[in-house]
């Protein structure tokens, strides 16, 4: 999206440029004629080539602002490409959330939407749509191990509670990459986080059909990794 708009703003730019370069010389020639046709001494076409010079002048002056600019924008691309190129994203699923049912549950806010009727389900257009019991909002999620250990587990942690575990092969990948030194940086994002009892409307033209179950809980988490630069 950000190359988007400095591309965008290139763009315009060489329009602009364009357009005033375009105008300048129209009036210098509009100018040089009038003189030819009237003499030397006929003032618009003075005026008028004045005026052109002038514009022939100015554009001379913005035509190198513009190739600066070109440049600086061209190298903001570049750069934020090669900042792209080091970042990594992977997305890892948590297993035995059952286990850590106390913690999810301290996290748990009660969804007004699941005590809605048919009718208050149908005019929020929620039809068709998994409606939960409870939702889930925590502001900070972390993938904790200890690298002391050759080999151990890989918890996610939401609000520093713990609501579950990485798979043992993506726990491996998780530690090798927190040990790599070529990594910089490293970032953990909630992706989704839903479970637990829920409703959802079959809405047809016969009649409308709540349907109340409940489904395992489901956690996982976006982990990104930033290469150092190499120099």
């Amino acid at each position: 999206m950000k190359e988007f708009k400095q591309i965008s703003r290139i763009e315009k730019a060489k329009k602009w440029c364009r357009f005033f370069r375009g105008a300048s010389l129209v009036m210098l020639i509009f100018g040089l004629i009038l003189v030819m046709m009237g003499g030397a001494s006929y003032l618009p076409g003075w005026v008028y080539c004045t005026v052109g010079a002038v514009c022939v002048f100015g554009i001379a002056v913005s035509d190198a602002v513009y190739r600066k600019f070109i440049r600086e924008e061209n190298e903001k691309i570049r750069t934020n490409r090669e900042e792209r190129a080091l970042w990594h994203t992977e997305l890892f699923e948590c297993r035995d959330c059952s286990r850590f049912m106390d913690g999810i549950m301290q996290l748990a806010k009660r969804n007004p939407s699941y005590d809605f009727t048919d009718e208050e389900l149908l005019w929020h257009d929620l039809q068709g749509r998994y409606v939960y019991e409870y939702t889930f909002a925590p502001k900070k999620t972390e993938l904790r191990t200890n690298l002391a250990k050759e080999q151990g587990e890989v918890g996610v942690y939401c609000d520093e509670i713990q609501v579950g575990r990485l798979k043992n092969r993506d726990a491996q990948t998780v530690r090798r990459i927190l040990r790599s030194k070529a990594v910089e940086k490293t970032v953990c994002e909630l992706s989704s986080f839903a479970g637990g009892n829920y409703i959802r409307l079959h809405h047809s033209s016969m009649k409308d059909l709540v349907e109340f179950n409940q489904t395992e809980f489901y956690i996982s988490v976006l982990f990104k990794w930033k290469e150092k630069t190499k120099i």
